[in-house]
């Protein structure tokens, strides 16, 4: 089966436009049921050739879980090291942090509160070095002096810190329990055989995870979309040229790094070669000193000045 690869922002945008499949995608990233969600994306387009796509969407909702809790949640995908993702990802980080939410509680009513953060990473790419598919990290109280977990909630330290998950989707588990979040993830990473484009991925048809099943079917339906189509392929060539003019600076980069290194050797070799020289003179005039040589003849054989041999004399 085919599906558009949400690992695009056009993609991934798709998906999580239909609230009913955010939903289920938020059940799983976040391995809690999630009965509500207040979708508030913040989308960044272009228009190429008379076709406008996203070129930077960053997913943010308000979700309610099973247990009556609020929390703000943002998704960041990002297919390539370059353009470096960490100061947008900081920026809209602190952005959330400083923002106070208009939500809608379960009375119907429209209220403005701060939210604990949690934030998710979906990357095309490794940022540890261990073949680990999903890494958590946590906000959880700790004892500093005993090192033992508190079991308790803190409203004020929930506020002031956040949970992360960064999500490799490049790395394949050395130890994998074909979960659903692991089969979730799979959806961003396949591609169809020999095709070196892969805003169109191929998956298994085999599949007999409904929840499952049921994002693919959705996500295979955009495969038959002209429209998406086509911004799909205008955002990877945009993404490809981007890509390739950092991958071209980091070159001039390196190639101007090594250019000031040989000059720098170079430098050092003749400092290192003049310093040789000034040494062999030296000890050729102090030779010439101890055989009682003239001054005028040391200088001219030596090409040392004639202070210079006077000084060496009185040593």
């Amino acid at each position: 089966m085919k599906i558009i690869n949400p690992l695009y922002d056009t993609a991934f945008k798709y998906l999580m436009d239909n609230e009913p499949i955010a939903k289920k995608v938020m059940s799983i990233l976040l391995n809690q049921n999630v009965i509500s969600l207040q979708s508030k994306p913040q989308a960044t387009s272009v228009t190429h050739d008379g076709v406008k796509y996203s070129k930077r969407y960053d997913f943010k909702a308000i979700v309610q879980t099973i247990d009556n809790k609020y929390s703000t949640v943002i998704i960041e995908v990002q297919k390539y090291k370059f353009p470096k993702p960490i100061y947008r990802f900081r920026h809209y980080l602190g952005e959330n942090y400083i923002k106070q939410e208009t939500i809608i509680n379960n009375k119907g009513e429209e209220i403005t509160v701060s939210l604990p953060i949690k934030s998710i990473y979906i990357l095309g790419f490794k940022v540890f070095k261990s073949d680990i598919l999903i890494v958590m990290i946590g906000n959880k109280p700790v004892d500093y002096l005993t090192d033992e977990a508190l079991d308790e909630n803190c409203n004020f330290a929930e506020l002031l810190t956040h949970s992360t998950l960064i999500i490799q989707t490049t790395v394949e588990p050395k130890n994998s329990k074909n979960t659903r979040i692991e089969k979730l993830i799979r959806l961003f990473k396949q591609k169809i055989e020999y095709d070196p484009s892969n805003y169109v991925i191929e998956v298994d048809e085999e599949e007999t995870d409904d929840v499952i099943k049921e994002i693919q079917s959705y996500l295979n339906k955009a495969t038959l979309e002209d429209e998406i189509l086509r911004t799909l392929r205008y955002e990877k060539d945009y993404d490809d040229s981007i890509k390739t003019l950092e991958q071209e600076m980091e070159t001039i980069k390196r190639e101007n790094e090594e250019a000031k290194l040989r000059e720098e050797v170079e430098r050092r070799l003749k400092e290192e070669a003049k310093l040789r020289e000034e040494e062999a003179k030296v000890k050729l005039a102090l030779k010439m000193l101890k055989y009682g040589e003239p001054i005028d003849e040391i200088a001219t054989e030596t090409g040392l000045s004639v202070d210079k041999i006077l000084e060496l004399k009185q040593k």
